[in-house]
């Protein structure tokens, strides 16, 4: 074998081995190097290619990802001829390209278009900050027309839709394929794809299948077309370079005028006033020239690279548009540099090739405000995805409207996050609603209430002017208005959605007045309610007094007096046990003493003055006691010598010498009297020997004492008093005591030494005790003369009521102060005395858990942990209800401190009428359903009748009058009234009327129920026959025969009372028979004297006529004969009957008969009548243009005649006499005429075949009966 080396471009070592002629490779191999290239790559939709130089094999190199399309590096190895990128070295991520990122994040958002941010290209991992779109206005009469790329058909979309998901619809012209578009004042303007030719059509012509005609320019051959500025503008073929021409000049090829100096070619261009925009394409930028003539080159770019090719431009209302990657890109024209980014795609996905836009009249259309929004969008760039890092953007609210309570109302333009406060037309409503944007969405707080117009309200009879009221949402914002004049108070009203609420009182006045009592009077003024007056008592007469005054208070209208007028007692006199006794002026309710005649001797009286009538309340007249003497039993029978005593005097006299003692006399009318005092023995002395003493005693007067000291030992003394000669004796004599042990009260034992009765000691209080004592010594034993020996009180417990307290040693008369329990709240005071406790202040007392507490039933309401008299803060009701609570906790029981829950009222009805939520204590006025007015007020949860009075419709039903009759009726309208129907066996009618539910009667004059005649009876006609009536209704009448003589008598019924209303039997009425009529019989039945016959009875056969008859003192004679036949062509007068036509008939041809003067013969028939001439009315026709022609020419001479030369007037002078005269004929048509009119009351005359045929004319009836009676015909 043999080891051999690669050819240069190659490594390796390869060997080869011989066998038998062949070579072979036993082992290594030759790896190609690799030539320098460039390693193609995709990353998603990015294709790329990574340069590299020659490597060798196994060799490596780090190179860039392509730096246009994508950012980072990776490591490329060379592996026998093949570079491939290194797996693990890192990849190449791509770039952004330029686009549109929604503020969700969805990369251009077609839902959200409007929320769409434009991007510029990114790096890979770069991040930038973008501003959300701004806002713009659009007309929505703007028109877009578009060039579809595939089709290219031309087709309209409304310009204020492209920032939108838009759809452009069906193609306006499928018949002609364009390559470019232009629209000006009407007229569209397209360059046809296949001859680049110029054609043009009305834009109202323009349908989908319309012949665009012959070519405009028979000379320019275009690729583009645009106008602005009263130019067309197009790109040529030929040069791709930019001409223009005036309109008229379209034809003309010397027209056109070429743009000179345009280094650049160019795809299209867009007119802005006087600047032409151009777009570049081998740049994609666009270019611009200021100025439309001379052209003096393109400047720029002044704008920003397309990274796509860019086939049209169009400049719109200040925004130019951009046709770049057959999509729309905007940006405004101010804002354009080559750093500023395109706004887009907008509109759909459809691909474009051309734009052009329709604007309406800016002066003459309103724009639409398209809101823009606030924020930004984070955004980076990462492997070729745009994703938001932070930031959002929240759209601004466009102007528009909100509805409140029925009114519209205009908001302007809001930013996100913003409000505005629109006001409430104003008389009709009150209020602002705050209007807030949140995101596009408008949103708003408060309402327009409707206000309440003036009005009044009746409070207590006062009518009260309520002005004019806005509308308040605010519960509590009343209004007061006060009352009228010498009305006291006010209303709170207030208006809330058209409603007036209101609640108060108004406390009438009360006039100005007298008051009187008897003959006293007192004036008060007019006074306000509750104003006071105190006025004095003043006498209508001047002889008169009185005495005392009188309070007033005024209370709502009415005058509440206090107090009075008494009448003085004027001076007079008063006679007293038949003293005269003389008195002045006495004032009512006073007491005055007058003395007695004729001197004070005699007594004195007291005199009361009781509102005018004096009476003696006190004291008498009497007779005085003179000197005298006195002997009784109080002088022991000796006699007293008496001084003079006046009348209901006193004095006090010695007793007799033989006794002793004072007597106390009183004189009453000559009486002596003894209120006091005795006379008694004397009480002579003697020896006297008790306990303690033995002495002898002095004489003593009566009633008089004496003290005797006590013998020692003894101490004390012995009382001695005399009563009438007898000496009563009392010995307090005592001895000693001798020292031992006391125990005093309360316990306390003491030691006390020897002392002599009288003698007091001082001890101290053992242990256990405090205090002293002070012991005096009585009869041998001691006691308590002053102090105590108190005990103190040992620790213990105290018990009072349910708790306890437990407690230390307590001194005598100390306190001492101790907290409760645990669960109790407090402390006590303990006093101890004597050994006793007892509470002196204080106690204990249970607190109360937290929990819940029942106001009322619905509302509960929280508290916390409560000490004993502890009150919560004030917790307000909830809604509903108004006010506040306080709770208190008191030894352990939740009651309410202060306040209350009352609850508003919800909406409701009361007695018909309707009302609203009202709060508590609001009162309304409601309309009742059918008439009236309610009152109402709200109390704690339930509306209350106030006032007024809601009136109601009646029902049907039934009344009954004062006769017992009864009246039906049907329901009936509040005030109105119905006629009601008697019932019950009676007839009639009587007005029923309703007020208020309470149906009355209100008959009218002459309506009343009548009864009916039930039963029949016999009644007695006036020659004394006896008849007998049948029941009948009320009204009604009927004919009853007589029962033994001809004719009938009428009964007629009347209000249950049968009476005869006409007729009579006896022998003047007439009995049925026949009488002669004419040179017939005639048959009648009987009637009553004085009467004709019912009914005409008709002649016998063979006869015409009816014959009506009379009665007279029984006789019957004719009345009248007559013949009914009716004028009817063709009708016989033997062929009509009465009795086989209807009464219909015979009311309609009433008029139509004959009078005759007896049954009489029909005569023949008349023959027919001539046939009369008929008037040719076509000769009128003729004579009307006879006699126009005869006008014409009749004026014509005449005004020949008037307009004559001067010459010719003089020709004839003398004047001739007119003559009118009816032409031959005339005056036959015109009685022809007058015939004709005549024609259908024409008489046909007819010759009678008899002399005693007679003729009777038409004429009226007549009653009486003809005789003899010849009409002459």
């Amino acid at each position: 074998q043999m080891a051999l080396s690669c050819p240069p471009g190659w490594v390796g070592s390869p060997s080869v081995r011989c066998d038998d002629s062949m070579v072979s490779l036993t082992s290594g191999t030759c790896l190609k190097h690799c030539d320098a290239g460039a390693v193609p790559m995709q990353v998603g939709d990015t294709i790329g290619a990574i340069p590299y130089p020659a490597l060798n094999h196994t060799g490596n190199q780090t190179a860039p990802c392509p730096q246009e399309l994508f950012s980072g590096e990776v490591l490329l190895r060379c592996f026998d001829g093949t570079v491939a990128v290194d797996p693990a070295s890192g990849p190449c991520v791509r770039h952004c390209p330029a686009g549109a990122i929604s503020s969700a994040g969805r990369p251009n958002d077609r839902i959200s278009a409007r929320r769409n941010v434009s991007h510029p290209q990114l790096a890979h991992g770069n991040e930038t900050v973008l501003p959300c779109q701004s806002g713009f206005y659009t007309y929505p009469e703007d028109l877009m027309y578009v060039i579809g790329k595939e089709d290219q058909f031309v087709y309209q979309a409304p310009f204020d839709e492209l920032s939108r998901t838009m759809d452009y619809g069906v193609a306006i012209n499928e018949v002609k394929r364009v390559l470019s578009v232009a629209i000006d004042d009407g007229r569209v303007y397209v360059v046809g794809a296949s001859d680049h030719r110029i054609y043009m059509q009305p834009l109202t012509h323009v349908h989908p299948t319309s012949d665009w005609g012959s070519p405009i320019s028979d000379t320019m051959e275009c690729t583009f077309l645009t106008v602005g500025s009263g130019w067309l503008w197009a790109i040529k073929v030929s040069d791709r370079l930019l001409y223009k021409v005036r309109q008229p000049g379209l034809k003309h090829h010397h027209l056109w005028t070429k743009l000179t100096d345009q280094p650049k070619n160019i795809s299209a261009v867009a007119v802005f006033g006087d600047i032409i925009y151009a777009v570049v394409p081998e740049e994609n930028r666009v270019y611009k020239h200021e100025g439309l003539d001379p052209f003096s080159g393109w400047t720029g770019p002044v704008s920003g690279p397309f990274t796509m090719a860019m086939t049209g431009v169009f400049v719109a209302d200040g925004m130019i548009y951009a046709i770049a990657s057959d999509s729309i890109y905007s940006q405004h024209v101010h804002n354009m540099s080559t750093s500023t980014t395109w706004r887009g795609p907008l509109g759909n996905e459809q691909k474009l090739s051309g734009l052009a836009i329709a604007f309406v009249n800016r002066t003459t259309v309103e724009p639409v405000w398209n809101p823009g929004f606030i924020g930004t969008l984070h955004l980076r760039c990462t492997d070729g995805q745009v994703e938001k890092l932070s930031g959002d953007c929240r759209m601004h609210c466009a102007a528009g409207a909100v509805i409140s309570n029925h009114v519209e109302l205009q908001y302007s333009n809001m930013s996100h996050a913003s409000n505005v406060t629109v006001t409430c037309p104003w008389p009709s409503h009150t209020g602002n609603l705050l209007t807030h944007c949140d995101d596009g969405r408008t949103y708003y707080e408060g309402s327009c209430g409707t206000n309440c117009p003036a009005t009044t309200v009746v409070s207590n009879d006062a009518i009260i002017p309520i002005p004019f009221l806005n509308h308040s949402d605010d519960q509590y914002a009343y209004q007061n208005i006060s009352c009228p004049d010498w009305w006291l108070g006010n209303v709170s009203v207030r208006c809330f959605m058209g409603e007036l609420r209101w609640f108060g009182y108004c406390f009438k006045s009360c006039v100005q007045d007298e008051w009187r009592s008897r003959s006293a009077v007192v004036a008060y003024p007019q006074m306000n309610h509750t104003d006071t007056f105190t006025g004095p008592c003043v006498a209508l007469f001047p002889q008169l007094s009185y005495t005392g005054s009188v309070s007033f208070v005024c209370r709502d209208g009415e005058v509440v007096s206090q107090g009075g007028c008494y009448t003085d007692c004027t001076a007079g006199t008063l006679r007293q046990n038949g003293v005269p006794v003389n008195y002045g002026l006495i004032t009512t309710g006073t007491v005055e003493s007058s003395a007695c005649e004729p001197d004070i001797m005699y007594g004195s009286v007291d005199i009361e003055c009781a509102r005018g009538y004096v009476e003696i309340v006190g004291g008498t007249c009497g007779t005085p006691c003179w000197a005298g003497t006195y002997v009784s039993a109080f002088t022991r029978d000796w006699d007293l010598a008496m001084p003079d005593i006046a009348h209901q005097g006193d004095a006090w006299v010695t007793c007799p010498r033989q006794v002793s003692g004072q007597l106390h006399f009183t004189c009453s009318n000559r009486v002596l009297n003894v209120i006091n005092g005795t006379c008694g023995e004397r009480c002579m002395g003697r020896a006297v020997s008790v306990y303690g003493a033995s002495f002898l005693s002095p004489m003593l007067d009566h009633l008089h004492g004496h003290v005797q000291p006590c013998q020692p030992p003894y101490t004390g003394s012995v009382d001695l008093m005399c009563e009438y000669g007898s000496l009563n004796i009392t010995s307090h004599c005592q001895q000693g005591c001798f020292a031992g042990n006391a125990t005093l009260p309360g316990g306390a034992l003491v030691f006390y030494p020897d002392m002599v009765s009288g003698d007091r000691t001082r001890l101290d209080c053992p242990e256990g005790f405090v205090g002293y004592v002070e012991l005096e010594c009585g009869d041998i034993y001691p006691f308590v003369h002053e102090g105590a020996c108190h005990a103190h009180c040992p620790a213990s417990r105290f018990f009072e009521g349910i708790w306890d307290v437990e407690h230390e040693l307590i001194y005598h008369s100390d306190t001492v102060e101790i907290p409760c329990k645990d669960g109790y709240d407090g402390y006590v005071i303990l006093r101890c005395m004597s050994g006793t406790v007892s509470l002196t202040k204080g106690g204990c007392f249970k607190r109360c858990a937290n929990g819940r507490f029942v106001v009322r039933m619905g509302i509960t309401m929280r508290h916390a942990r409560l000490a004993h008299e502890e009150v919560t803060p004030s917790m307000p009701c909830p809604d509903g209800y108004v006010g506040s609570v306080r709770l208190l906790c008191s030894n352990g029981d939740l009651s309410i401190s202060e306040g209350g829950c009352p609850a508003h009222c919800t909406g409701g009805i009361i007695d018909g009428a309707r009302y609203n939520s009202m709060l508590h204590l609001e009162n309304s006025s409601l309309m009742c359903p059918i008439a009236g007015t309610l009152n109402v007020s709200c109390y704690d949860g339930i509306v209350q009748h106030t006032a007024g009075k809601c009136l109601n419709n009646c029902e049907a039903g039934v009344l009954q009058d004062a006769h017992g009759a009864r009246i039906m009726y049907p329901a009936i309208d509040h005030l109105g009234n119905v006629t009601g129907a008697c019932s019950s066996g009676k007839s009639g009618f009587v007005q029923v009327v309703c007020n208020d539910t309470v149906a009355s009667l209100a008959p009218l004059p002459g309506q009343r129920c009548f009864s009916h005649c039930v039963e029949g009876r016999n009644l007695t006609t006036s020659d004394g026959t006896v008849i007998e009536a049948p029941p009948l209704d009320h009204g009604q009448q009927t004919p009853v025969k007589c029962p033994a003589s001809p004719g009938s008598a009428v009964v007629r019924c009347s209000d249950g009372r049968l009476f005869i209303a006409s007729g009579n039997c006896g022998p003047a009425n007439c009995a049925a028979g026949e009488l002669e009529v004419g040179e017939a019989m005639v048959q009648h039945p009987e009637f009553n004297d004085g009467t004709e016959s019912d009914a005409p009875s008709a002649c016998p056969a063979g006869f015409l006529g009816e014959a009506t008859f009379r009665c007279g003192g029984g006789n019957v004679s004719v009345l009248n004969v007559s013949l009914r036949y009716p004028a009817i062509v063709g009708l016989e007068a033997m062929n009509f009957s009465v009795d086989n036509v209807s009464a219909g008939f015979l009311a309609e041809h009433d008029d139509e008969y004959f009078e005759l003067c007896g049954c009489c013969v029909p005569p023949d028939p008349p023959p027919g009548s001539e046939p009369i001439p008929g008037v040719d009315l076509r000769k009128i026709i003729f004579w009307a243009v006879g006699l126009a022609g005869v006008g014409g020419v009749s004026s014509l001479v005449a005004g020949l005649w008037v307009m004559r030369p001067t010459k010719l007037r003089d020709i004839c002078k003398r004047k001739k006499n007119s003559r009118v005269q009816a032409e031959p004929g005339e005056h036959d048509k015109q009685m022809q005429l007058e015939d004709l009119k005549k024609a259908d009351e024409a008489m046909v005359t007819y010759k009678p075949n008899q002399e005693t045929d007679v003729v009777v004319p038409r004429s009226s009836k007549f009653r009486e009966p003809c005789e003899g009676a010849v009409v002459a015909w």
